[in-house]
């Protein structure tokens, strides 16, 4: 599959903040479905479609320094955060991250905003000069960080993944019901185009039944595997590690193991490879398939595991049943370097890309690539109908 215009994580939130401004003061506002067919522009009477008079968007951006936004994290994803939703012309009081030597974006970008290092402070002092937070840390703090932030009737984007384990996820969900507050997690290929395509190819028809589905990553790109070290290092003044350190147990600090990026392969702290990557990879079997609950989940292969960290490799099995008109189908998860087998259906020379998706029909198969359903060189200069079939491959 491929998008044409495919949207930047910058745009995506950009366009998330814009949204939540415009929908404050629409009186309605509509959008068609995943896969849903958009409405056609309105053609006066009598005037050829060629003609149809084009809508332009304003001259410039407009800005919205009613909005005030708090910012947890200012570092890595938290830097989007700040240069995207500073281009909107939001307000920001305050800002928080635990390593200050990452206020710099922030700093130029608000420089008369407070600054924490400490969420909970933030909140405990803040809370009354702010309408929405954005949060950009590791999985670990998701949960307590944007529970906090409904308590207090706090609109909250929090990246993704959602939060660290299951139950938090679900307890999130409840509190935004109980507190209606606007919420958003960031998934940011679920705004575009290439899954919509997944969708319409499945809902056509066009596959006939699915029967399994082959999900594969990249991932991992930090340690997994490995166990803790037994040396500590200094904690830098920069740094509160205590407060990093947050709900997980109490450990050593060591130079360049858990912070700023590694943090992602310890079981205390991150999600793995699939926690990191199969919200997005695996969006499309989620929005196209409606699978609802697995009552399977089988580990297909592993390398060693340890008791702090992920395996470096994993095959994940899950069986989802017939759910209404749809039947019941498996899906497979690879990281670490593993990968599905390569398909009869597909033409002589092709191979998996790096990353991507294989859906596998009654009547023919299809291969994603990308994590957001981007799947070919958008140089490619084919009609439109033949690079959606370009992908598409005829079952025995």
């Amino acid at each position: 599959m491929s998008d044409p215009d495919p949207i930047s994580r910058r745009t995506l939130i950009k366009r998330a903040v814009t949204a939540g401004v415009a929908l404050a003061a629409a009186p309605h506002v509509g959008c068609a479905p995943p896969g849903g067919r958009r409405a056609k522009p309105t053609v006066a009477p009598g005037q050829p479609p060629e003609e149809a008079p084009v809508t332009t968007g304003p001259a410039t951006q407009p800005t919205y320094p009613d909005v005030r936004v708090a910012y947890i994290g200012t570092g890595g994803i938290g830097g989007y955060h700040l240069k995207t939703t500073s281009e909107l012309g939001v307000t920001c009081p305050c800002f928080c991250d635990v390593d200050t030597t990452k206020f710099a974006e922030a700093v130029k970008l608000f420089p008369d905003a407070r600054r924490y290092q400490d969420y909970r402070e933030m909140f405990d002092r803040e809370h009354k000069n702010f309408d929405g937070v954005m949060i950009g840390i590791p999985d670990h703090h998701h949960y307590p960080a944007t529970m906090i932030a409904m308590q207090l009737s706090k609109h909250v984007y929090t990246q993704k993944p959602l939060t660290h384990t299951p139950w938090e996820a679900r307890q999130l969900a409840a509190a935004a019901r109980k507190y209606k507050v606007a919420t958003q997690m960031g998934n940011q290929g679920h705004a575009k185009e290439g899954w919509r395509l997944v969708y319409e190819w499945i809902h056509s028809g066009a596959l006939g039944r699915v029967k399994e589905v082959h999900t594969w990553t990249d991932r991992p790109i930090w340690p997994q595997g490995v166990d803790r070290p037994q040396e500590e290092d200094a904690v830098p003044e920069n740094l509160d590690w205590d407060v990093w350190l947050g709900p997980a147990p109490l450990r050593p600090y060591k130079d360049k193991v858990y912070h700023p990026f590694n943090w992602r392969g310890w079981w205390d702290f991150g999600a793995g490879a699939l926690g990191d990557m199969a919200c997005h990879t695996m969006d499309c079997v989620f929005a196209s398939l409606d699978p609802g609950y697995p009552k399977a989940i089988e580990p297909i292969a592993l390398t060693p595991v340890s008791d702090e960290s992920f395996p470096k490799a994993a095959i994940i099995k899950w069986e989802f049943p017939a759910r209404g008109l749809r039947p019941a189908f498996v899906a497979y998860w690879y990281d670490g370097s593993l990968r599905p087998r390569l398909p009869r259906v597909l033409e002589l020379g092709r191979k998996l890309p790096p990353t991507g998706n294989l859906f596998v029909g009654t009547r023919a198969s299809l291969l994603v690539a990308g994590d957001y359903g981007d799947s070919r060189n958008r140089r490619c200069n084919r009609s439109a109908s033949r690079r959606r079939s370009s992908n598409v491959h005829r079952g025995t």
